[in-house]
């Protein structure tokens, strides 16, 4: 669209474009510093025999094959480790549940205005550490990456979208 000598043009669809590129960054971004702290938490717990859950804990942002480091489909022979995981997973109710700790090579596709990002395991006994059993207190490595850090992460994502 031109008036009288000055051409009118139209950037929207470059700048939501932009926006979503940002909005992605940041969430990749993010979910490499929550799996840092929640490696950090479970080496602070003590619950490392082998290294393999350690190894397993993975992020990605939403539609997105999880980073993985080629250790994380191994599962330690139940001999090789010093921890019973066979016990029943409980909810806070006491009430027997069933959890799985494998993802199916991706996690689920959202909107762009609904992005996430997502941090995990892939290891059989990963739950088991996270939310305890009958037999192990648990020691929410993941939850508390996620909860105790929310203001680090704000900050990441304010860096991102303001052009950092």
């Amino acid at each position: 669209m031109q008036i009288k000598g000055i051409e009118v043009v139209d950037h929207t669809a470059e700048c939501i474009a932009a926006k979503n590129q940002a909005v992605l960054r940041a969430l990749e971004a993010i979910g490499m510093q929550a799996e840092s702290h929640a490696k950090q938490n479970l080496t602070a717990s003590g619950h490392i025999d082998t290294g393999l859950l350690r190894n397993s804990i993975a992020h990605a942002v939403s539609g997105n094959v999880p980073t993985t480091n080629g250790k994380s489909t191994y599962q330690a022979d139940r001999a090789e480790s010093k921890y019973d995981f066979t016990p029943v997973l409980r909810d806070e109710k006491g009430n027997a549940i069933k959890k799985s700790g494998e993802y199916s090579g991706t996690v689920p596709d959202a909107d762009i205005n609904e992005q996430a990002v997502y941090v995990g395991s892939n290891v059989h006994y990963a739950p088991y550490i996270e939310y305890g059993s009958d037999r192990l207190a648990p020691t929410h490595y993941i939850k508390n990456a996620i909860a105790n850090f929310t203001s680090e992460y704000e900050e990441i994502a304010k860096r991102y979208l303001q052009g950092g």
